[in-house]
């Protein structure tokens, strides 16, 4: 087992919310293990704080890391065998095709000298193309605490845990990376209604550094990652998107509505409310 007393680092990429709210509770699960670190957003360091073993948490966006994670990944310095952990979060969880989503942000680790033991997925209330049904969503929310702190002693055992894609995973994962021009185009075109009151909250919390303010309106960079957290965060609903408008939500996507029902106690039909194949990481990971 690791040593309890090591250093730890947690970097983590988040648009909406899901993946800072799963990255807090593995960070309070490693201090209940009487380890010391840190916690950041990749867009607030670059792996500055001395650590004997790190943490990566990012979203899976089109099977793999956002952009912003390989930016982050490339501006660390290189170390020397030091053990990483490497967990995706989604809202399908560890099903076809996002089994090889970790794997290029594993080699781009490994190329800088970390040894990566552990690989594992969180699921969390989808925000793309179709959403989770708020009994659902709310039940992810109730068994983080506890999958986090089970994901923490597994990483402190020291022992090698690492998945097998599907080569046909492997390759929706390579042609998933197409993804990340057509998300640079999707931020370029994105539209301003007049309703915009300039409030700054959508370049204060874009995780990818993609929005400056001009006269007060925001403006758009070349650095979108897709996230969907500035259209879903505006207070006033004044950004929409000229492409893509497919993904969105209908309903919007809010983590604390789902936060606001955490004391309901009636049982979630787990296997009706996640039906056919789309689901089946979903039931797997609530069974486990």
């Amino acid at each position: 087992m690791l040593k309890e007393a090591l250093r730890f680092a947690i970097a983590y990429y988040s648009g909406t919310g899901g993946t800072a709210m799963a990255a807090k509770f593995l960070y309070e699960a490693m201090q209940e293990a009487g380890c010391a670190g840190h916690i950041y957003a990749v867009s607030q360091g670059s792996g500055g704080f001395p650590h004997d073993l790190l943490l990566l948490l990012f979203p899976l966006h089109a099977c793999n890391a956002p952009a912003a994670v390989y930016q982050w990944i490339k501006s660390l310095p290189a170390v020397e065998n030091i053990p990483a952990a490497v967990i995706s979060v989604s809202g399908g969880g560890e099903v076809s095709p996002n089994s090889a989503g970790r794997v290029s942000s594993i080699k781009r680790l490994e190329k800088k000298g970390y040894r990566v033991t552990f690989e594992g997925s969180l699921v969390m209330p989808s925000n793309c193309l179709v959403g989770t049904k708020e009994p659902l969503a709310v039940k992810l929310l109730k068994v983080l605490p506890a999958k986090a702190r089970r994901m923490a002693r597994d990483i402190l055992l020291g022992e090698e845990h690492r998945s097998r894609p599907l080569l046909i995973d492997r390759l929706f994962s390579k042609l998933g990376e197409l993804e990340k021009p057509c998300a640079r185009l999707f931020g370029r075109r994105m539209k301003v209604s007049e309703e915009c009151a300039g409030c700054g909250r959508c370049g204060a919390h874009c995780p990818a550094g993609n929005i400056s303010f001009v006269e007060g309106k925001p403006q758009f960079g070349k650095r979108c990652n897709m996230c969907l957290g500035c259209l879903y965060g505006c207070p006033r609903r004044a950004l929409k998107p000229r492409l893509g408008k497919f993904m969105l939500l209908t309903e919007g996507y809010d983590l604390s509505r789902f936060e606001e029902k955490l004391t309901m106690s009636e049982p979630v039909d787990v296997d009706g409310l996640a039906k056919g194949f789309l689901w089946s990481g979903v039931r797997k990971y609530l069974k486990e």
